[in-house]
């Protein structure tokens, strides 16, 4: 029996969400937040959540009889299961789970983590026979001390997200993968993630694996060492329901607190729900809607649009034409038109729909997440939203935001954020 661990697990857990491969994963369920239009209260009806009460009583991996004696700690694993999750190096060895020290060992490229047997049962995830992984919420926790606080916020968001990037590393090559998920653009990928040929694929309209109270109450009662305190502070920074890496770098940029480098807007809330009056319900098109990161105070919506629906359809065309069969290519462009003429159309409506409604629609492009100053335009638009909704003047938060301390924080900040 082999148990991954850490770094080899997340890639596991990627490779499973982004591919139709028959391996069930934990899926709770996600709270959302409620998004309240102007001039309506807040409803205490809305904040009722039972929580995942079945997650916190749970046997010990020993209460089970788990078979520790069983796990070996060689290198020979059959990972076939997952398909291609990239190759192993010295520097991104494959990690594996054992239970005591004496049984540690360290070759080229793979090591062994140890872990407690006083774990609980639910910590051990299992992908085939004798082939286990870490659960997401301890490969948080293992991956806590080598990432930074921002970075760490970033996987969370991942996993409590409803998207997933691919499961190959900078130095793999990229996947070819087929799956029921939507696939990102790659020309979209290129533009918000530096312009790397190899950037990884991602799959979208995934069910989250994990929640920001999984986690915490995880933390709160297993031991890992190292990176407790950087955990708590990057739980604190992270936020449910993101849709896609370019929104959570996004609404990290805006929401983190000035002196980390971010705009210090506090969190939004990430495609909460919003419920149209029945009064209104002939004056828009849907009943429900999900804005991608809402400011309660500014009743401001800041959207991200990628790039293929909404600025190189030609190249979205050129590409969706390539990657089908000769015989094929035509039925997948007229088809890929069809979608495209009804998102733009769809789209379009959304937005009339939010501002009938009084929510003011920021639009966020991936060229604006490569550029401090394009940045900059989106939060003046947000704070000028806050203004009107507050009456409070933000013009000495605009004065500070030439500061050179603030701009070299924010370089960083952003570097960091787009790897």
């Amino acid at each position: 029996m082999h148990i991954l661990a850490a770094s080899s697990a997340l890639r596991a857990v990627r490779a499973i969400r982004s591919r139709s491969i028959g391996i069930s994963l934990p899926a709770p369920v996600l709270q959302r937040d409620h998004v309240f239009l102007p001039g309506e209260e807040h409803d205490s009806t809305f904040d009722e959540y039972e929580g995942d009460f079945t997650f916190h009583v749970t046997p010990t991996l020993e209460e089970v009889g788990f078979g520790f004696d069983d796990t070996e700690s060689n290198a020979r694993v059959d990972l076939s299961r997952l398909g291609d999750v990239g190759s192993f190096t010295q520097e991104s060895p494959l990690e594996l789970v054992v239970f005591s020290e004496s049984r540690k060992f360290h070759r080229k490229k793979s090591v062994a983590r140890t872990i407690p047997k006083s774990l609980p049962a639910r910590s051990l995830v299992r992908i085939d026979a004798g082939l286990y992984m870490a659960c997401p919420e301890l490969i948080v926790l293992q991956m806590a001390s080598r990432l930074s606080e921002v970075t760490l916020a970033q996987l969370i968001m991942e996993l409590c997200g409803t998207y997933s990037p691919g499961p190959v590393g900078e130095a793999d090559a990229p996947v070819v993968k087929e799956s029921h998920a939507a696939s990102v653009d790659e020309w979209d990928a290129d533009m918000w993630d530096g312009g790397k040929s190899d950037a990884d694929e991602c799959s979208f309209d995934l069910e989250p694996v994990t929640t920001i109270e999984r986690i915490r109450w995880y933390s709160q009662h297993v031991r890992v060492r190292g990176g407790a305190g950087k955990l708590r502070d990057a739980l604190c920074l992270a936020m449910e329901g993101s849709a896609s890496p370019p929104e959570t770098i996004m609404a990290l940029m805006l929401s983190l607190p000035r002196e980390m480098g971010g705009y210090g807007f506090g969190r939004p809330s990430l495609n909460a729900r919003l419920d149209v009056k029945p009064v209104e319900h002939d004056n828009v098109g849907k009943d429900v809607y999900f804005p991608d990161a809402f400011w309660q105070d500014a009743f401001a919506d800041v959207e991200y649009e990628s790039t293929s629906f909404h600025l190189d359809p030609l190249a979205a065309l050129a590409l969706v034409a390539a990657r089908a069969s000769d015989s094929e290519a035509g039925d997948a462009v007229c088809e890929w038109r069809r979608e495209y003429v009804m998102k733009a159309d769809a789209d379009r409506r959304r937005l009339r729909d939010l501002q009938y409604l009084g929510i003011q629609v920021i639009p966020v492009t991936a060229f604006d997440l490569k550029d401090i100053y394009r940045l900059d335009q989106v939060a003046r638009s947000l704070a000028r939203c806050l203004e009107r909704a507050t009456g409070v003047s933000m013009g000495e938060w605009a004065d500070s935001l030439i500061e050179w301390d603030y701009r070299e924080a924010q370089r960083a900040l952003l570097q960091e954020l787009r790897g």
